[in-house]
């Protein structure tokens, strides 16, 4: 079968020259500003690990590329991490000049020698070593929850060892967990302001502590937030950054789309999304509509614009510097070889066509069809999926330009249904730094793509890490028996994701069963046929935040407990700051069981077919216990109709088994499809809690208690506007909701 049009440039594999875990770097992109078309990054740590390459299996007869690869060959395994990880997809608010002063003795924290050894706090004046430089990894104004970093003066970072409950020193030249910490201010929320009493949690949870209040050393071993690790914070100025938080999805033309709410919540990226129904257009604008099996239901914003006739277009002004363009269609099912391509103007001046296909977009039959051999076959009927993305660098597009979408002569599709396009600036290739090795030195051949069935990522090992390149797989069906993950492991520790790219894969990271601490961040997974990222069997104290999913074939974001084949269930996980987008089957976001799992600050939009949030005992999963948390997200025209019945946008299945010990906390439903919150299945579900929780504009109504639904629900805060119906209750009297104060509109 055809493959993509698309050439790759030579990957390169560096590290200082000694015996264990690979490191991958490439010539293109920065991972704060990555773009598939450009490959670039590192694979760090692990001491025994294989990489094969990306996807699929001979028997379905699919041919397979990878962007990268990188083997453990002999005298080419590399050691662990050296180098800065360099947090910029979050483009981080740096402030110079920064002091903090024990409250207890009025010393000012300093690090020896400006950097490079201990920490103390004896002086009582801040001088050179007693001034920081903080770097807001949320981005925007410096506020209380804020993850940061601490810079010496020397450009070292603060590092809490074992990430807290250890000793503290400012000679850190990574970026990782262990220089990462949590500012919260004493008894309030909100900005942070000079003078305010605030603590330094590490990433374990402990605090930093100065011995006595001050005037001695200081660690990381704080138990809370007492008197020792009370801190004065001064010298708030010379804020270098980005600004706050642009404007979130639905915003109008003069303020582009972007996946960060101005409530903070979802990812900060580096790309601005552009609306084609609020661009300019002499196409004909496809829907609202939320028809499963019409085009514009599986667009954002539920609407497109179609683009039949040579000379249409659609057009906008960019708004921020930008070289690089990802625009996402769809185009008739011409097969799986089909490929034509779509023109690209600025100003008025042809740029670039842009390669586009059918082949990994269409999808036929009903609900339950989605992993069959015959899910690409039009008779099946019931047409659905239909998107796929297309990315090129353009060379230089100013601010200001005018950027147009159009059919011309030469693009041979019978239409283009174009949904939305993304800009962003991609900066320059890295240089590759003295003392590392290009993956030619171990038999790599430059310029040529990489290809082979069931290739894929997997780490056999501990501490994988992988950093700054683009995985572009070849998926064009979902087989659930089939390896296709661009990632994966057997029960690994230590891994991390960070500003990784992948498409055209069944999944983004699939986890082994026990593993613990993975860390998936910055990263873009985009047109799969299952789920972004599963945290499966057992998987603990793992965290995938700040990452954009978009156009999942199962849920974006998943912690799956199975009692089978695992070590316990999933514990101590977080989904924190994402923007899922366009999952075309399942949820944005699910908890299948599990201990004191957390949902937290994320924006979900436009689920094509099931609940922007679920929580579930489905699939043999162990039951929910601890504290389940979902706190502060926002779900957008979620929820929809599938098996046979309306879904809600955050749902709480009790299929298998109860649903106990949740908090749901300030969330925000908007126009969801059918019901706000909605509850299934025959078990009981109890101790869960409904606060501050807003369903603005409901296609039915507030609330969905399921036939046979059994338990209750306690509701404070939860209010209803424009809400056609508070409950619809099909329960037979056998599900309560506890009214507390603060509710309305239903």
């Amino acid at each position: 079968m055809g493959t993509s049009p698309l050439t790759l440039p030579a990957p390169k594999i560096v590290g200082p020259l000694c015996s264990e875990g690979p490191h991958l770097w490439g010539e293109k992109g920065v991972h704060a500003n990555l773009h598939a078309d450009q490959v670039s990054g590192a694979i760090r740590g692990g001491k025994k690990w294989t990489t094969r390459l990306l996807h699929h299996s001979p028997a379905v007869g699919r041919g397979v590329f990878v962007a990268v690869l990188v083997w453990a060959l002999g005298g080419c395994t590399l050691p662990g991490p050296t180098r800065d990880d360099l947090e910029g997809a979050s483009q981080p608010l740096s402030i110079s000049g920064v002091t903090f002063q024990t409250v207890l003795q009025k010393r000012f924290v300093g690090a020896e020698n400006n950097g490079g050894g201990a920490v103390n706090a004896t002086a009582t004046l801040a001088q050179a070593w007693e001034k920081f430089s903080v770097e807001d990894i949320n981005g925007g104004t410096l506020e209380s929850g804020d993850r940061i970093r601490i810079r010496a003066g020397n450009g070292q970072l603060f590092q809490a060892v074992n990430g807290g409950g250890s000793t503290l020193n400012a000679a850190s030249n990574n970026s990782l967990e262990w220089e990462t910490f949590t500012l919260v201010k004493q008894g309030g929320s909100g900005a942070v302001n000079n003078g305010d009493v605030v603590g330094i949690r590490a990433w374990s949870g402990s605090w930093i502590s100065a011995q006595d209040g001050g005037g001695a050393a200081v660690f990381a071993y704080g138990g809370a937030l007492g008197p020792w690790e009370q801190l004065t914070i001064g010298g708030l100025s010379g804020a270098v950054g980005p600004g706050s938080p642009p404007a979130g999805p639905g915003s109008p033309p003069n303020a582009p789309g972007q996946p960060t709410l101005p409530n903070g919540r979802g990812a900060i990226l580096n790309f601005v999304e552009y609306e084609a129904e609020n661009m300019a257009t002499n196409g004909a604008v496809l829907g609202p509509t939320r028809s499963f099996g019409q085009v514009a239901a599986e667009a954002s914003g539920r609407r497109a614009v179609r683009l039949s006739a040579v000379g249409h277009n659609v057009q906008f002004t960019n708004a921020t510097q930008s070289n690089s363009i990802v625009v996402r269609y769809s185009i008739p099912d011409g097969g799986a070889d089909f490929w034509t391509t779509l023109s690209v103007y600025v100003n008025g001046a042809f740029r670039t066509r842009l390669w586009v296909t059918s082949r990994y977009s269409w999808t036929y039959g009903g609900d339950n069809d989605f992993n069959k051999p015959w899910q690409n076959d039009p008779g099946r009927g019931t047409p659905h999926h239909f998107f796929d993305e297309a990315h090129a660098l353009i060379g230089d597009v100013p601010a200001g330009a005018t950027v147009m979408i159009r059919k011309d002569g030469g693009d041979n599709a019978g239409y283009y249904d174009v949904d939305l396009v993304d800009m962003e600036q991609v900066p320059g290739p890295l240089g590759q730094p003295p003392g590392y090795l290009s993956l030619s030195d171990c038999g790599a051949t430059p310029n040529a793509a990489i290809s082979g069935y069931f290739a894929r990522f997997d780490c056999w090992g501990n501490n994988c890490q992988y950093f700054d390149f683009a995985v572009l797989g070849d998926s064009t069906q979902r087989i659930d028996d089939s390896p296709d993950t661009a990632f994966g492991g057997a029960g690994s520790s230590g891994v991390v994701l960070d500003s990784i790219w992948v498409e055209h894969s069944k999944v983004g990271y699939w986890t082994g069963p026990g593993t613990n601490g993975l860390v998936i961040r910055n990263s873009r997974l985009r047109d799969l046929f299952a789920d972004g990222v599963n945290f499966y069997a057992g998987t603990s104290n793992s965290v995938a935040e700040n990452n954009h999913i978009r156009n999942s074939g199962d849920d974006g974001l998943a912690a799956w407990s199975p009692t089978s084949n695992a070590p316990g269930p999933d514990r101590g996980n977080v989904f924190r700051h994402n923007y899922v987008q366009l999952p075309w089957k399942a949820n944005c976001f699910a908890l299948y069981g599990g201990e004191n799992n957390r949902i937290e600050d994320n924006v979900c939009a436009d689920v094509v077919q099931y609940p922007g949030i679920l929580l579930a005992r489905q699939f043999g999963s162990f039951p929910f216990t601890g504290s389940t948390q979902i706190v502060r997200n926002t779900l957008i025209r979620a929820g929809a109709w599938a098996y046979g019945q309306e879904q809600g946008a955050l749902k709480i299945h009790a299929d298998e088994g109860p649903v106990e010990n949740g908090t749901i906390t300030d969330m925000d439903i908007v126009n969801p499809t059918y019901f706000g919150v909605h509850v299934q299945g025959q078990n009981f579900i109890g101790s869960v809690w409904l606060g501050g929780v807003n369903i603005s504009n409901p296609g039915s109504g507030a609330f969905f208690l399921n036939w046979a639904s059994r338990g209750a629900l306690n509701a404070d805060r939860v209010v209803a506007t424009d809400s056609p119906l508070g409950i619809r209750n099909d329960s037979g009297g056998n599900f309560t909701i506890v009214r507390g104060a603060g509710n309305s509109g239903w």
